[in-house]
């Protein structure tokens, strides 16, 4: 009987949104659901998954059917509960089912899939042996085959290769064929074992190091040769043992763990506080139960949220199951390594994509042998092939970086959600400043409040002074370090404390602008203003596409170019001038490109090596430094100037989670909020940490104009290379959908108007925004519109950034 596979095939094209059916030979027979293959597609091999196999039936037209080529690996890729998230991501954020699937694999695929060629089955006829250049190209075909098309342009670099190619393809002198690499190398390490246990030392009396080798051998049954070598044991002596048949030397995997020397901090018999008893005790009431249930775990700064995620952890695991713990940045998953590590021993593997695909590949591997019970990481370590999940932990649930920005637009907290709901484990959402969409939920019984409303030890929660900075500039201080923050770092460091300063903007200057014209240089790309750089670089903070400083303005000619602003580079110059003897370091995307540079910073800073560290928004959250004692944080309102409705809470959160770095050990703390709005309500709520007072005034304002957590959105971007188009289409479809959506309670409709990024690579932009209640339904009716593969249109369901 022959069976059939549907396969979505791995080409990252949207238009591709269905399974193919192949045939399976009967060599593969043994495939099942979620296995990775390869199959044809077109005149390519591409790599595809399997997600359906079934018997071919009398409407099967199998003389159409193409086979399936070969498998990839030597087992299925993935479970069927990885192929249930995946599905309910295709439908809910209406990307493709191979879209989804992708984000389950290190780096998108497993593979290099490249064209090579061979020598055909026709021989070049005698016009062609003529001409020097043909015959050079071909010989080398011949001697070289399979032949890339890198190393013919490399070889033959004044050739029109592309141009050979095409002709010896077209009259059959040569084939293309597909060579596939995996992009991971697999390391080995050679090892000495034990074949007998036992041996008779007399024979050994004048044998001395065959002697100590087997002894060593007693005691671990197997060594690595390197270690050998440092025992000073030879080759000789190894191989002399392998002739008696006493050992062997075999292979063993190597798995590269980059977190495998990070130092484990903790205490010993920490006594829990009462409310953290209370949380812990609801947690592990749900986990014995092993009920599907969404807890909101809000802890001001400084609660200890960490240990209760700690003992939920500790009884999921005495239970079998595995645990997923999040954050929502690489710089903060050394200290939580830290912490988790002083209870799990190696128990734990670290994810996020600082990684190199290899050792992201090693850590899947340990965790599909069932290894590694603790999975940490960032929103990608969500899609690892780790079963029997009992417990995932979002910390500081409220970070817009759990949003991703590129098809599939998920946010970890929905497929976090998803996914506990189909292993039936527990979510645990922490923050000191939750979404008020999540806060809203909790209030609504939909998940449960577990409260930390104290600072353990009592620790006071630090002293918040703000300073407007209209009246520092009305008093002559043009410095954006005003005069109090000035004083406070000075008399802290002369204390020999620290401080942590918080601008988020990077770059010496946040635009570069001609002062005859007004001309602003910005991104060719994308439209937006470009940021000078103390390297003498333009650099594109949205795109990264970097250009040189001019020396006279691109459209005036002018040669009177000012920098204008400032970022952290700048902050950083002008603190080294404000205060001298300070030692500063400065942690932000720039300074962190290597991959533990956000630990070495923090490190270092914790040591005491430094007196400041300044930073974006990196030095915001999670950071414990006992040490710390004073905050400043600068231009805390200018999220406040962007025309989006989730402003406030921006800039709230990073008020209130920036203020929460000081004073968490005996020292009380303080903090100076530099602000051009003190009178916002957000500002003043952010002074006073008080939460729930911020959150009175924004439900309030979200309620009145049917916003989150009143309403779902939906953004929509057309694009389209003609900015008429682009417009033409998107008021289509918006004079559509309000003729089939006509109450305005249910679902409202705003646009068209430009994105924020008018234009991006050529391509001009117009948004449409959804807000509705009937998220479905809406949904529904899009797909029907065949919206979600159109290639020129983009949709972001629940989208963080509405602009």
């Amino acid at each position: 009987m022959i069976k059939v596979a549907n396969i979505f095939v791995n080409i990252p094209v949207k238009s591709i949104a269905k399974a193919y059916s192949y045939a399976i030979p009967d060599k593969f027979s043994f495939l099942q659901t979620g296995w990775r293959v390869f199959v044809p597609f077109g005149n390519r091999k591409v790599e595809g998954f399997i997600v359906n196999i079934s018997a071919a039936d009398a409407t099967t037209d199998l003389l159409k059917l193409k086979e399936i080529i070969d498998i990839v690996d030597e087992e299925p890729w993935f479970t069927d509960k990885m192929l249930k998230i995946a599905k309910w991501m295709a439908d809910f954020y209406l990307c493709s089912f191979a879209e989804a699937m992708r984000l389950f694999m290190p780096g998108k695929t497993g593979l290099q899939i490249k064209p090579v060629y061979l020598i055909g089955d026709q021989k070049p006829d005698a016009t062609i042996l003529q001409v020097n250049f043909y015959v050079e190209v071909y010989n080398f075909i011949m001697l070289h085959q399979p032949v890339s098309l890198y190393d013919l342009r490399k070889n033959f670099p004044e050739f029109d290769i592309d141009a050979i190619i095409a002709l010896f393809l077209q009259h059959k002198f040569i084939l293309k064929d597909y060579s596939v690499k995996k992009n991971t190398v697999n390391r080995y390490e050679k090892i000495v074992e034990l074949i007998q246990s036992t041996f008779c030392e007399t024979n050994f009396s004048r044998k001395p190091a065959q002697k100590n080798l087997l002894q060593l051998l007693q005691n671990r049954k197997s060594i690595p040769i390197s270690e050998l070598k440092a025992e000073k044991i030879t080759m000789t002596t190894i191989q002399a043992l392998v002739q008696a048949n006493l050992i062997r030397i075999n292979e063993r995997r190597i798995y590269r763990d980059s977190y495998e020397h990070t130092a484990s901090q903790g205490k010993k018999n920490v006594i829990l506080t009462e409310e953290q008893e209370t949380a812990v005790n609801e947690l592990i009431k749900s986990i014995e139960q092993k009920e599907n249930k969404t807890f909101l775990l809000y802890g001001i700064t400084g609660s200890g949220k960490t240990q209760v995620y700690i003992e939920a952890a500790n009884k999921v695991r005495q239970a079998g199951q595995h645990v997923i713990v999040l954050v929502p940045e690489i710089a903060l998953t050394g200290q939580l390594v830290s912490s988790f590590k002083y209870y799990f021993k190696q128990d734990i593997i670290v994810l996020h994509s600082r990684l190199s695909i290899s050792e992201r590949n090693d850590a899947i591997r340990r965790i599909k042998q069932n290894e590694i019970g603790i999975v940490i990481g960032a929103r990608s370590a969500l899609f690892t092939p780790i079963d029997h999940i009992g417990l995932i932990i979002l910390d500081e649930e409220q970070d817009a970086s759990y949003k991703q920005d590129e098809s599939p637009r998920y946010h970890t907290r929905d497929v976090a959600q998803a996914l506990a709901r189909i292993h039936k484990a527990i979510l645990v959402l922490g923050s000191a400043t939750p979404s008020v969409e999540t806060f809203a939920r909790a209030q609504n019984k939909e998940y449960t409040m577990l409260t930390l409303s104290k600072r353990i030890g009592n620790i006071p929660l630090p002293q918040v002074t703000t300073v407007d900075m209209r009246a520092e500039l009305k008093q002559g201080n043009r410095n954006i370090i005003s005069r109090d923050l000035k004083k406070l770092i000075e008399e802290t460091i002369a204390k020999k404390e620290q401080v942590i300063i918080m601008l988020n903007r990077r770059g010496f200057s946040t635009f570069v602008m001609c002062r005859s014209c007004g001309h602003v240089i910005v991104c060719k790309d994308c439209t937006l203003p470009l940021v000078y750089h103390q390297n003498g670089k333009l650099q594109c903070h949205h795109c990264d596409s970097s250009d040189v400083v001019p020396d006279v303005c691109p459209k005036c000619g002018s040669r009177y170019i000012k920098y204008f602003g400032t970022g952290t580079e700048r902050l950083e110059h002008e603190l080294r001038t404000l205060v001298p003897t300070a030692r500063i370091i400065r942690m932000d995307r720039d300074t962190t490109t290597k991959k533990f540079a956000h630990t070495e910073i923090l490190t270092q800073f914790k040591q005491g090596l430094y007196d400041i560290l300044l930073g974006t928004q990196m030095v915001a959250k999670g950071h414990d430094i006992p040490n710390v004692t004073a905050v400043g944080i600068i231009s805390a309102d200018s999220s406040l100037n962007v025309p989006d409705f989730r402003s406030a809470e921006r800039c709230f959160a990073l008020i209130t989670q920036t203020a929460g770095r000081a004073g968490r050990g005996d020292i009380p703390g303080k903090v100076i909020i530099q602000t051009y709005n003190p009178e916002h309500y957000a500002v003043h709520c952010g002074m006073q940490q008080d939460y729930l007072a911020f959150y009175k005034n924004e439900i309030v304002f979200r309620k009145q104009l049917f916003y989150p957590p009143y309403s779902n959105l939906i953004k929509m971007t057309v694009q389209n290379a003609d900015e008429q188009k682009a417009l033409a289409e998107a008021t289509e479809f918006v004079t559509l959908f309000r003729s089939s959506f006509k109450d305005i309670n249910s679902s409202q409709i705003i646009g068209p108007a430009p994105a924020m990024i008018s234009n991006l690579r050529g391509l001009y932009r117009i948004n449409i925004l959804i807000k509705t209640n009937q998220p479905a339904v809406v949904k529904k009716f899009m797909v029907e519109q065949k919206l979600h593969i159109k290639n020129n249109i983009m949709l972001d369901i629940n989208p963080l950034n509405t602009m």
